[in-house]
């Protein structure tokens, strides 16, 4: 059907187009045709008054003619003559106008036939008169002066001259009045086809925008349809004089419940419940052309009371005045808000029964709402809900509680700060968690927390001066053991295999016994010497820290098998005996760890230093360990805290980086003392020693 209609509408704007261009090219011809008609009266006119002046100026000439031989024969000179010469040939110039002008027309091709003849005459006698003798030109001339036969013709030449111009004066009238009438009808004629052609353009453009608007008014209609009937809220038209219902949407019936023909049979009343009739009557006796917001209570086909909010507005239905009313259903926000309620009064009574001060603030630092024990912490004055928090508590300004209030607002990143109140003596815990446009604190007393955290600092720092003096005990224990077992026990084995050597057994069976006892002596002795120099080697004190690193790695390079290098400046700055046996120990240790479980197959020890810090690294090219890994698990081994403590008693910085397949490597950065403190380290190690 659409396809059809815009058809026929294209065929109707195609047949409008081709009718204009017929009228048009009708009306450009009869205008032609017109203008051509007044051209050809216009020119006609203008022939016929070429042919008057001919006329005038021959009927002068023949009267110059006359003039002349009368002047010639009264004793003229021979000018006169050409002057009779030059009127002769103008006037038979004047005679080929003529002929062009009654070419066409037979009464005055006559006339003019007759006029020339008559010319023709009057110029041969004028010419036979000039000829006569001398003596005889003044009868001559006194014959063209009185009456006679040539002055007779003369006469009758010019007056049928003038006969022949008064013709051609009523004929000039004749045709200037049609040429003006001819004038007039082709303006008449113009004015009317271009009018003509004018509304004929007019009506095609009506026409053609006829069509648009009747399609746009049928799609205005169908919007206005699509939206009232299709609209998601109920909506109806009611006549505001009888209060019945014009017209309802699908929307009102499905929530309403009625049938179309049913609710159009309804009165306004009949949504109303009873007790809202009195405030139905005041709103209907004062009805303003708009009305927006208001909240009934509305009564469905079942029973159901609903909470609606209208928006009415006066509009014109068919062409009286009605009245158009869109409903929101708030039945289900109602209930919400209801619920909301609820909730917010049973959070109320919860957070008021915590034992932390609660409060909410909005994101410009407001107070929304406190907590019972939030209230009971403001002693100097109440909290004021909607006020700033450092308008309510000037006192907080400048504090971290209320930098970190700003903080949560502005990141969005929950916030914690500790603060200790001097005038109370407590500490308190500010938590801070921002929501949307909200930001909740939890206010804690954390003043038995703070007094346990300092009794765990302090019996902390009592385990950490207990585990340093157990190493340097330790560190003590050992010396003085090595020298107890090199210096008695290893002098006794001494003189035990003297004896053994120098004895003397009775039979071969006692002297092989007394080998074998020298032998077993012998490795007591190696024994006794690599546990006493395990427990604390001497070189250690005797040469110092380069020193005893190089034995170090000599001797666990023959016992491993594997090349231990020592690299780097040499020698080191002597140090207190404390910090070498320390340093001592770490490299030990490292170098153990990596015979252990590295699986390496180089091990490189570099020392490097410098007037301010001493620097032991120890590399290796084993398997390696996740050890960013293992301090974020905080699985360290007890030999990686053995060394991270050794490190920490004598005050140095301990680190240790490895990645799986990479190897690892340890070191150990100690500050030394100015050079007035180092010569009294030296010589505090000297007389140690």
């Amino acid at each position: 059907m659409n396809a059809f209609t815009s058809t026929y509408t294209w065929a109707r704007i195609a047949f409008g187009l081709t009718a204009a261009i017929v009228v048009c090219c009708a009306s450009a011809w009869v205008q032609l045709q017109a203008l051509r008609d007044a051209s050809a009266a216009s020119e006609q006119v203008e022939r016929t008054q070429t042919v008057r002046l001919a006329s005038e100026r021959l009927r002068a000439a023949v009267r110059t003619v006359h003039t002349d031989v009368t002047n010639y024969l009264l004793g003229g000179t021979e000018s006169y003559l050409a002057r009779l010469n030059e009127a002769q040939q103008d006037a038979l110039r004047q005679l080929g106008p003529l002929d062009e002008a009654a070419r066409d027309e037979a009464p005055m091709r006559a006339l003019l036939e007759n006029l020339r003849t008559t010319i023709a005459a009057t110029f041969e006698v004028l010419g036979q008169a000039i000829r006569v003798p001398a003596d005889r030109r003044a009868d001559e001339a006194a014959r063209l002066a009185g009456p006679s036969a040539l002055r007779l013709l003369v006469d009758e030449t010019l007056r049928t001259l003038g006969d022949f111009d008064s013709e051609l004066a009523r004929r000039l009238d004749r045709q200037q009045q049609e040429a003006q009438a001819q004038r007039h009808r082709a303006a008449a004629t113009v004015i009317g086809a271009n009018v003509l052609l004018f509304g004929l353009l007019t009506a095609l453009v009506l026409v053609s925008t006829r069509v648009p608007i009747r399609r746009k008014l049928e799609a205005s209609e169908k919007r206005y349809h699509a939206l009232f009937d299709r609209g998601p809220l109920p909506t109806w038209v009611y006549d505001p004089a009888t209060l019945t219902f014009l017209d309802v949407n699908d929307a009102a019936l499905r929530r309403y419940g009625y049938t179309r023909e049913e609710f159009l049979r309804l009165h306004l009343a009949d949504l109303r419940p009873p007790e809202e009739m009195p405030a139905l009557e005041a709103a209907l006796r004062d009805m303003p052309p708009e009305r927006y917001g208001l909240e009934w209570r509305h009564k469905t086909r079942t029973g159901e009371i609903m909470h609606v909010r209208i928006y009415a507005a006066d509009t014109d239905f068919d062409g009286r005045r009605a009245r158009l009313v869109v409903t929101e259903d708030l039945t289900a926000y109602r209930a919400a808000e209801a619920e909301t309620h609820r909730l917010r009064e049973q959070l109320a009574l919860t957070l008021d029964g915590m034992v932390e001060a609660v409060c909410l603030f909005s994101r410009d630092g407001r107070f929304l709402f406190v907590n019972e024990r939030a209230k009971r912490l403001a002693v100097r004055r109440p909290v004021q809900t909607g006020m700033k928090a450092e308008e309510n508590f000037p006192e907080f300004i400048g504090t971290q509680p209320l930098a970190a209030l700003y903080r949560a607002a502005d990141t969005g990143e929950p916030q914690r700060v500790e603060e200790f109140a001097f005038e109370t003596g407590a500490w308190a815990e500010f938590r801070f968690y921002p929501h949307g446009d909200t930001v909740l604190l939890f206010i804690t007393n954390i003043t038995k927390r703070k007094v346990a955290e300092g009794l765990l600092r302090e019996r902390e720092a009592r385990l950490v001066h207990l585990s340093h003096e157990l190493l340097r005990a330790q560190e003590e224990e050992r010396r003085r053991v090595a020298r107890e077992m090199h210096d008695q026990l290893g002098q006794e084995l001494i003189a035990l295999k003297l004896n053994l050597q120098t004895a003397h057994a009775d039979s071969p069976e006692g002297e092989r016994r007394l080998r074998d006892s020298t032998m077993i002596v012998e490795q007591l002795i190696e024994q006794v010497r690599d546990l006493a120099l395990d427990l604390h080697p001497s070189v250690l004190d005797d040469v110092g820290l380069a020193a005893a690193l190089e034995w170090l790695c000599a001797r666990q390079g023959e016992r491993s098998g594997l090349a231990i290098e020592v690299r780097g400046e040499r020698p080191l700055p002597r140090l207190t005996r404390e910090a070498e046996a320390a340093l001592f120990r770490i490299v030990q240790e490292a170098i153990s760890n990596t015979l252990k479980h590295a699986g390496a197959r180089s091990i490189v020890v570099a020392l490097r230093h410098d007037p301010n810090q001493l620097e032991i690294s120890v590399q290796d090219d084993g398997c390696g360990f996740d050890s960013e890994r293992v301090e974020r698990t905080q699985r360290t081994s007890l030999g990686i805290i053995s060394m991270r403590e050794r490190a920490e008693l004598i005050g140095a910085a301990f680190d240790i980086r490895s990645r799986p397949g990479e190897g690892t490597r340890v070191v150990v950065r100690l500050p030394l003392p100015q050079p007035a403190a180092a010569r009294g380290a030296e010589d505090g190690a000297g007389g140690a020693r």
